[in-house]
């Protein structure tokens, strides 16, 4: 009884090229600056997010790192939209 023969391995192929080509099915892409209402609302957020960490402090310690990181988070993003949090 014959032993089978081993299968080639695929060798793998190397163009050298590193480059890869993406396809989008648009065809352009529009970046804009926030609008004045957005920054707006993520200032409004910004400052509900502060009351929030304000009173987390006042009634249970254990929700403070929570409200306090939410609110650094929100006043992060709303001064990158150009909102004033003050």
């Amino acid at each position: 009884m014959e032993e089978p023969k081993p299968r080639p391995r695929p060798t793998p192929v190397q163009s050298g090229n590193p480059r890869i080509t993406v396809s989008f099915p648009f065809s352009k892409i529009d970046i804009h600056e926030p609008s004045a209402a957005m920054s707006e609302v993520a200032g409004l957020v910004a400052q509900l997010a502060d009351q929030a960490a304000e009173l987390s402090h006042e009634l249970a310690a254990d929700g403070a790192d929570a409200a306090d990181q939410l609110a650094e988070e929100a006043r992060l993003l709303a001064a990158r939209l150009g909102a004033s949090t003050g």
